[in-house]
């Protein structure tokens, strides 16, 4: 059955849908702009992660991880770092439960399967025949089982970029969540090209947010104005109760990004490799305001979030 460019082909208890690419669609005939994925200055990264993302999504294979709860913006990071590349030069496929955002040039698989399925053989087949005759860059919908695993440490030592959303709070955790998936740690080591964390805290509402001079938080900026933090001005604010017309009464008007960004360069693999624990490699890898936290003190130092909505999204460390 075909509908506005979709083909749907039942396989047992999978239905796949796949959405065939088209001769244009991504970009904009002045090639400036992707016409329905988002950019990642949209999405809410800095320049320097932005060049970051860019240069490591250019490379022709590598493995990136996106990792987050439910609702931190992961496909929106995933879909931008897509966006990034010209699908005339590489193809872009994705595999997906449920596709967020159709896009023309790319060619997106729909699986859809019931809960008990979700661990069974013909889905793993299906994943496994795609990565090893299909597009030059993969993107993942999710990334939890061995199988899957297996399948993109695979695909990257064949020559394929993949891409794909994990369930983690932290960068550096995520590579003891490949561990339990089975993962060897040297060839996790050596496809790994980069790791971004994040989460989505809310925004104050820009009419009706207040100064906050409390003691909880000065005591939180004042060791980071010390150090990473000391060029910023503090300016941090607090939702006014209540809130106003403009943001309904909440107090809040949007979200903001909170992130952080793990480079698995030739250092990181080093350590990756060896038995060095998770509060290790960030301590390592993650230091001067890098990490979650940081970037959320950051937020919260602009007043563009508060300490309520920063405590409530990103645990403080210990």
């Amino acid at each position: 059955m075909r509908s506005r460019g979709r083909a749907r082909v039942p396989a047992g208890q999978l239905e796949l849908t796949l959405l065939r690419p088209g001769a244009a669609g991504l970009f904009d005939p002045d090639g400036s702009r992707p016409a329905h994925a988002p950019l990642l200055d949209a999405a809410g990264f800095e320049p320097d992660a932005q060049a970051t993302i860019t240069r490591l999504i250019a490379a022709p294979s590598g493995l990136v991880l996106v990792a987050g709860p439910s609702c931190s913006g992961r496909s929106t990071t995933a879909y931008a770092m897509l966006a990034t590349l010209d699908p005339a030069q590489r193809r872009i496929g994705t595999l997906e439960a449920r596709v967020l955002r159709p896009v023309d040039a790319w060619a997106q698989v729909h699986v859809r399967r019931p809960r008990a399925a979700a661990r069974s053989g013909p889905w793993t087949r299906r994943l496994r025949a795609w990565s090893t005759a299909g597009p030059d860059v993969i993107y993942l919908g999710e990334l939890d089982t061995p199988a899957v695993l297996e399948l993109s440490l695979q695909s990257v030592e064949a020559g394929r970029l993949m891409l794909a959303r994990v369930r983690h709070d932290r960068a550096c955790g995520v590579l003891a969540l490949l561990r339990a998936l089975h993962g060897d740690r040297v060839r996790c080591a050596d496809a790994l090209a980069l790791i971004v964390a994040q989460r989505l805290l809310p925004r104050l509402c820009p009419d009706c947010s207040q100064d906050d001079s409390r003691q909880d938080v000065r005591r939180l900026l004042a060791q980071a104005a010390s150090t990473w933090l000391a060029q910023q001005p503090l300016r941090p604010r607090r939702a006014c109760p209540g809130g106003c017309v403009h943001c309904r009464g909440a107090g809040y008007d949007g979200a903001i990004l909170a992130y952080e960004m793990l480079e698995v360069d030739s250092r990181a693999r080093s350590l990756i490799g060896s038995s060095s624990k998770g509060v290790d490699l960030e301590r390592a890898l993650l230091s001067d305001g890098r990490t979650l936290w940081a970037h959320g003190l950051q937020s919260l130092a602009n007043g563009a979030t508060s300490l309520e909505a920063l405590q409530s999204s990103i645990r403080e460390p210990r």
